[in-house]
């Protein structure tokens, strides 16, 4: 496929789950993405987690939010870089207005040698293919997938490569979580698509489901309630939880489950996000 500038509605209905977006309009505006890294790595960490984008149908509100909330700052007008410390952390763009449903989403961008190759994985181990593979001028070879519980997930070769890998500061993205009512297939599933191995760990006392790639830990697993949409949730580190989700609730988000260490939250455009203390001393690995 030839390289080609994302269509507004492109990059929205490779966020959609299920929920907008048939057909573009011969009028969609259109726009670049912009690149991971300001310096080109080369170097491309198949199986981590490289990027998230929120497509949302108020980018102004969700500037707002954030922006108070975490103390992010923003760049760009059709596609809005955001900032963390003046690093770009990831980006922003409008759903596209094609019918009355409409849902925000945080989408995860997961790094993978061969972006073809990845999403006819995905398809032929139950999964499926939402939209691509394409390329996007600065950004790459994309390409969104939904994993054989719906979740959602894009898959990307990085133009430059991926970002080096970095310890999340406050503010900063620091996990994400699998929430899915079939733990068992989701496991098999993503050990096809990038040889990720499951461990469980003793978290807070309790067991916990972990996903690694080479030794070092890339998502959690969680079985989700039935009145959950199976989704991928990314976490922001943050110094107390708690007091970050009574300014998210100030904020007009609506807290959906909190605890001593995290929230997740429902912020004021219909977007989840969870927030979360981390302390390396509440994890044991399990005997």
């Amino acid at each position: 496929m030839s390289r080609l500038t994302l269509p507004l509605f492109a990059l929205a209905t490779l966020a959609a789950l299920g929920s907008a977006c048939a057909s573009a309009p011969a009028t969609a505006p259109r726009f670049e993405l912009s690149p991971l890294t300001a310096t080109p790595t080369q170097q491309v960490r198949p199986g981590a987690f490289v990027w998230v984008d929120l497509v949302t149908d108020d980018v102004a509100r969700a500037k707002a939010f954030y922006g108070e909330l975490f103390g992010w700052t923003f760049q760009g007008d059709d596609y809005v870089s955001v900032l963390h410390d003046g690093k770009a952390i990831g980006g922003i763009v409008t759903v596209a207005r094609l019918q009355e449903r409409r849902r925000s989403q945080w989408i995860a961008n997961l790094s993978v040698a061969d972006v073809d190759r990845a999403a006819e994985v995905a398809r032929k181990n139950g999964g499926d293919i939402r939209t691509g593979p394409v390329d996007a001028p600065q950004r790459g070879r994309l390409a969104l997938v939904s994993d054989p519980g719906g979740a959602s997930v894009m898959l990307l070769r990085a133009e430059g490569g991926d970002p080096p890998d970095r310890e999340a500061a406050v503010g900063d993205w620091l996990w994400r979580e699998l929430w899915t009512q079939d733990p068992e297939a989701a496991s098999g599933f993503y050990a096809k698509l990038v040889s990720w191995e499951r461990e469980n760990i003793q978290l807070d006392g309790q067991t916990y489901r972990l996903f690694k790639n080479y030794d070092a830990p890339q998502a959690g697993l969680v079985e989700a309630p039935e009145d959950v949409k199976p989704n991928w949730l990314p976490y922001v580190r943050v110094e107390d939880a708690a007091d970050t989700a009574r300014r998210a609730e100030a904020l007009g988000a609506r807290v959906v489950m909190r605890d001593a260490y995290r929230a997740i939250l429902v912020d004021p455009t219909g977007a989840a996000i969870g927030v979360q203390f981390w302390d390396d001393k509440r994890l044991e690995r399990q005997p």
